[in-house]
């Protein structure tokens, strides 16, 4: 079924913006992954992750040695796959991962550690002493003062197995060289996440304001139909039509405002889009100084093994790369602030627009009592209208019958009592000329 389907559905995403073979991988479906590699492998997740680093997480082995040759060393916010198994403590991905990802041994040794996995951080250990990949993470390390001891360590033991780093007194922990870079991973995350929640939020309003000129322009159309069919019957509903014409006003003008927001709305998402490509080319940025520190780390290491004599001047170099991380750290916080104010003037933004929708249910709300009071005054006009009728019938019969005057009376006192029960002016105007005519008869 699956084999069927592939050539036509391969490559589409559901609501969620996954594709069939991230499902597949958090499923742990190893036969559906092996069917869908060749297809959709390297494909991203909104959160931007492979299936590759899905697998790694879960500790789903036949997942990752399938995936492992094809989406092997890519990264989601600068962190593979075998990071991500070293985190979770899955060290089977984690011995599978280490011959297609040596870049990342390091990274994967720093975040094992973290998280106290001993057995993981062990093997990735062995893995360094032996020489076998190059001491290179994959993601940058903070330099400190204790990078000398650290040194000093392996210089101890350039060619025998240096001692088990988690048993030895003087083990320098590797949290302190991957705490700021981990908190800076998160702040980027949690950014990012707020951003694109703003985008929804602002897409679903704009989609119930085009919703609402819709409802807006429909009953605009029925008014216009009331207004022309009520003109013909009485000069009784001008004064609706009035007002009726006062509330399309409003209307029109709430339109005008409408208009206005959204056009804000949509350069605060330029600037939004504006601000998120200046953040990644300080990240571009901040890659290049990683890979810096990494170089002249490097430079560090094979200096300390030919000259003792010269660890003053590392030392200024490594404080001079201090400085450059603080001010990194300086102006990502200012950037946290400015970006803080833009979601304020965003809620600001969508409570104007709640409240605008909530003035416009009230103009509905009026809209229909208005037609409600047509329709009544409407169905008055036609009784009255039988009334008369009625009544001018009754005086035609009189007239052909000429009856006594007393019966003429009767018919002058009828009149009088319906001109006193007459809701409106014309009305009675109308039952003062039936007195006429009654009059002329006579």
């Amino acid at each position: 079924m699956v084999k069927n389907l592939l050539p036509s559905f391969a490559g589409q995403q559901n609501i969620n913006g996954l594709q069939a073979i991230h499902i597949a991988a958090q499923k742990n479906f190893s036969n559906l992954v092996s069917l869908l590699a060749n297809v959709e492998s390297r494909s991203l997740t909104p959160q931007h992750e492979t299936a590759l680093m899905i697998a790694a997480k879960a500790g789903y082995l036949d997942i990752v040695k399938i995936l492992a040759p094809l989406e092997s060393r890519m990264t989601c916010q600068r962190i593979c796959a075998l990071q991500f198994a070293a985190q979770e403590n899955h060290i089977e991905c984690v011995k599978i991962l280490t011959a297609y990802e040596q870049n990342a041994i390091v990274g994967g040794f720093c975040a094992a550690r973290a998280r106290k996995h001993f057995e993981i951080a062990n093997h990735l250990q062995q893995l360094m002493q032996s020489h076998e990949v190059a001491p290179i993470p994959a993601f940058s390390v903070e330099i400190h003062q204790e990078d000398d001891d650290l040194l000093d360590m392996l210089e101890a033991s350039p060619n025998k197995s240096s001692p088990n780093l988690f048993n030895t007194q003087a083990l320098i922990e590797p949290a302190v060289y991957t705490e700021k870079i981990l908190q800076l991973q998160d702040e980027i995350q949690s950014l990012s996440e707020q951003l694109t929640r703003s985008n929804e939020m602002l897409q679903q309003s704009s989609v119930l304001i085009q919703t609402q000129q819709a409802e807006l322009e429909k009953e605009q159309a029925r008014a216009k139909k009331a207004e022309e069919s009520n003109k013909q019957k009485s000069r009784s509903l001008s004064q609706a039509q009035t007002n009726c014409d006062q509330l399309k006003k409003e209307i029109s003008l709430r339109e005008e405002k409408i208009s206005k927001l959204n056009q804000d709305l949509n350069s605060e998402q330029m600037e939004q889009k504006k601000l998120n490509q200046k953040i990644r080319l300080q990240n571009d940025k901040y890659l290049e100084l990683q890979q810096k520190k990494a170089a002249q780390i490097q430079e560090l290491r094979d200096q300390m093994q030919q000259l003792t004599d010269i660890k003053n001047e590392k030392h200024k170099q490594i404080s001079e790369v201090e400085n450059i991380a603080d001010q990194y750290i300086n102006e990502t916080y200012v950037k946290n602030q400015i970006i803080q104010s833009l979601q304020n003037e965003q809620e600001k933004l969508i409570r104007e627009i709640s409240i605008i929708t909530n003035e416009k249910e009230q103009l509905n709300e009026t809209i229909i009592e208005f037609q409600n009071q047509l329709k009544e005054q409407i169905n008055v006009n036609e009784q009255m209208n039988e009334k008369i009728g009625i009544l001018l019938s009754e005086i035609d019969s009189q007239n052909s019958k000429r009856e006594e005057p007393e019966e003429k009376n009767e018919t002058e006192d009828l009149l009088n009592k319906l001109e006193d029960k007459m809701p409106t002016e014309q009305l009675k105007l109308v039952i003062q000329k039936l007195k006429l005519r009654v009059a002329e008869q006579k």
